[in-house]
Order: structure tokens, then sequence, then C-alpha cells
């Protein structure tokens, strides 16, 4: 991860908060050793370049409140998002001759699709790409929204297997980005387009992995906006993580404070 993004923290936070659950020292150096040494060796090809251009605008530190106002829609972006995914994949997974037929249909889909937004094909990083450098309508950014998702759990349906990191991303930012458009042409805001696209994805991938830490750095170590960034995603990040934990939770006492129905005694003739 850290070397197909050139992100070497985000790899080892990755590796060790989501693929091995742990912050234990040892877990940790090794990850970012691993990681650095991966984005080191793959300089060559990667020269460090990243898809993300930070447009570099001037924020004020206020923005930072905006990321709790994001978290409720990340919430939602993300539930939904892994509900959908959960629900695509089949059970048990395909494993035979109509895996081809079935992902070139898939295929054909998506490549009808992209006729009218170009930006649909990939694993999302063309919609982060836009969504940085705002080159997105309100209507283009809500087709991207609705789209990329359900093209996503199309492939998943028909037997493919992939990471889920990066549409997750995409469909983080382009909710953000639909938010931002419709803000600012409802209440005549000027809110920045890339940092909240950018936000909301922070907030849709800690839901989606389930690692506010990992999702916030992440994020930040793909566009390298200011620093101080870093606190903006971290705040929406964490928040979305604790609105979910809140809603676990909830669900889990409603549960146990169910009436248990009373069991019918059966009677012989």
């Amino acid at each position: 991860l850290g070397a197909v993004y050139s992100v070497p923290l985000g790899g080892a936070f990755f590796a060790a908060r989501v693929m091995m659950g742990t912050w234990h020292p040892k877990v940790v150096g090794t990850a970012l050793i691993t990681s650095s040494l991966a984005v080191a060796v793959s300089h060559p090809v990667t020269h460090f370049e990243r898809d993300l251009t930070w447009p570099d605008p001037a924020l004020s530190y206020q923005f930072t409140m905006l990321a709790l106002a994001i978290a409720p829609l990340a919430v939602v972006i993300g539930l939904t998002f892994n509900r959908l995914m959960t629900s695509a994949g089949p059970k048990p997974q395909l494993t035979s001759w109509l895996l081809i037929p079935g992902v070139a249909l898939a295929g054909l889909v998506t490549g009808i699709c992209s006729i009218y937004r170009p930006e649909l094909p990939g694993n999302g990083r063309s919609v982060l790409i836009v969504s940085v450098d705002a080159q997105l309508s309100l209507a283009a950014a809500a087709v991207l929204l609705v789209l990329k998702p359900l093209l996503t759990a199309l492939y998943l349906r028909v037997g493919a297997v992939g990471g889920l990191i990066t549409p997750a991303l995409a469909t983080g930012a382009a909710a953000g980005t639909v938010a931002t458009f419709a803000l600012n042409g409802l209440a005549d805001t000027h809110l920045h387009v890339p940092a909240v696209a950018l936000t909301c994805a922070a907030g849709v991938l800690a839901i989606t992995q389930r690692a506010p830490a990992f999702a916030a750095l992440f994020v930040w170590e793909l566009a390298h906006p200011p620093i101080w960034l870093l606190l903006v995603f971290a705040v929406a990040a964490y928040s979305s993580h604790g609105i979910r934990l809140l809603r676990v939770q909830s669900a889990a006492r409603a549960k146990t404070t169910e009436p248990k129905p009373a069991h019918k005694q059966l009677r012989g003739p």
C-alpha cells in the first residue's frame, strides 16, 4: 500500500491497525520500516509523484469545526457503502467459468457509463483527482456518488475480488463535493470544495476500515495539504468513528432491553 500510493506512514498504519489490530511498538516499528523501504524501492518508478495536487488555498483554522458537521454525512455514506458491498458479495464465492462472462458484463456496463462520466472506470483515483481539482459540477458529482459504489458492487456480485479502500475514498469525496456545491448554492457560502471532499473521504474511510487514525493520515499523505489539515481530517475521522460506536452501543442496549416472547407450552392431544 505504501509503495502504490507513495504513503509510507499510511501503509504502516494500515498494516498495524487495520490488518493486525494493534499499536504494539514492535508491530508499528516493523510496519514503518517495511512501508518506508517499499516506498524507497519504488521511487525509480513512482518518483514520489502523487495523483492528487493540492490547490493550496487560504483556509481558516475555523474549518476544523466544519469537520464535526461533516461527520454525520460521512457515517451515513460509510455505513451505506459497507452494507451495499456486504450484500453484493455472492455466498459462496463464485469460482466457476461463470466468472469470465460475469466480469465481462460488469466491464461492459462500466464502459457504457464511462462514455458519459470517464472517471468511473478504475479503483476510484480519477474521482478523487477531479474532486480535489474541483473539476466537477453538482450533477456530475451526484452521478459519481451513485454510480461508483453501484458499479463496484456489480463487480463483487459477479464474483470479482478486490480492495475497497479507494472506492470508499472516491465515494466519500463525491459525497463531500455534492454537499459543498449544495451548501454554496443554497446558503451562498464559499466552502472550499477540495478540503470538504477530502474531509468527508477521511470520515467515510474511518467507517469502512474502522481505523480513524489510518484514515486521517492516509488521506493527508495522498494530497499533502497544509499540515494543520491533518487535524481537520482527524476530527472528521474520529467523530465519524465515535458516532458509529454510539450507534452500535445503542443498538446493543435496545436489543438487551427487548421483552422476550413468552414460550408457549405444547400440550399433547
